[in-house]
């Protein structure tokens, strides 16, 4: 259920940046709830079991703690459910406002946790070169550096604590000098890697002119289908949105579009937020035939 893990660099980044996008610029009753949705099971697919139950987490408590937040501080609304105590109205376009606004937060939180798990430093590295290959190379072993020194500090914690140093009946002095002193290792590898990073970018011809490139990722049919997906569905939204089929207002009274293009408009958002689903099930037909 991961070949859309598998899929071109272009076109995954195409498809967060459109589904990312979207979600952040549309506010709406209808297409928050199905981003959010769709978002939940592109992550059951894609991201461990942790990382799901973390996403299931916000979308529990982001929208009711939003929808609380912004009805005790914004009172407008022509739609009084009732008076609190300090005798400001809670509204119900408040409380609707607020809730929609949660899931949108938890929607691109979601969408992201997926993009952490499609786009790899290796993907971005490839993606950005051309564009802008230093930053890229920066970014890309900014993003290697944090979990490997992670690793390292605890391997050196470790290691001290077996010689005797930094346990728990240690006093408050002897624990800070034996942090002072994994903070020092760890400063000395740090250094050491760098060196060797950069001998092995000397080796490799890093920054020589006329310097060929080997490149994994090839555009592959599926791949085609997809950018080809994202683009057609994305222009028809555009085009319904300026037709007035996905208009919305929260102030001073909630209404929402109706008729047959929004419906087609609802359509068409739920297919582009599926287009992750559609290739895992696509595997399993595959594996199953």
């Amino acid at each position: 259920m991961k070949r859309f893990a598998s899929c071109h660099p272009a076109a995954a980044f195409l498809f967060f940046a459109v589904v990312i996008g979207s979600t952040m610029f549309w506010l709406h009753p209808v297409l928050t709830p199905l981003s959010l949705l769709f978002a939940l099971g592109t992550a059951a697919v894609l991201c461990p079991r942790r990382t799901l139950l973390q996403c299931g987490t916000l979308a529990l408590i982001l929208p009711p703690l939003s929808a609380a937040l912004n009805a005790l501080f914004s009172h407008a609304g022509v739609t009084v459910l009732w008076y609190l105590p300090s005798g400001n109205p809670l509204t119900r376009e408040s409380l609707l406002y607020g809730a929609f606004a949660g899931g949108m937060l938890a929607a691109v939180l979601v969408w992201f946790a997926a993009f952490h798990v499609v786009m790899t430093s290796d993907k971005l590295l490839w993606l950005f070169s051309r564009l802008a290959p230093a930053l890229s190379l920066l970014l890309s072993m900014t993003l290697r550096f944090v979990p490997r020194f992670r690793t390292q500090f605890a391997e050196t914690a470790a290691a001290q604590r077996a010689v005797g140093r930094g346990g728990g009946e240690d006093s408050r002095l002897r624990r800070v000098q034996n942090g002072a002193a994994v903070f020092a290792a760890m400063t000395t590898r740090s250094l050491e890697g760098s060196i060797d990073t950069a001998d092995a970018m000397r080796a490799r011809g890093y920054g020589l002119p006329h310097r060929t490139a080997f490149s994994i990722f090839r555009l592959r049919a599926a791949d085609t289908v997809l950018l080809c997906a994202v683009l057609v569905l994305s222009a028809g939204l555009v085009g319904f949105s300026a037709g007035g089929a996905l208009h919305v207002s929260f102030y001073p009274v909630f209404t929402v579009a109706h008729g047959a293009a929004a419906w087609l408009a609802y359509a068409a958002y739920a297919l582009l937020c599926a287009l992750p689903l559609f290739f895992g099930l696509s595997e399993v037909k595959t594996w199953r035939s």
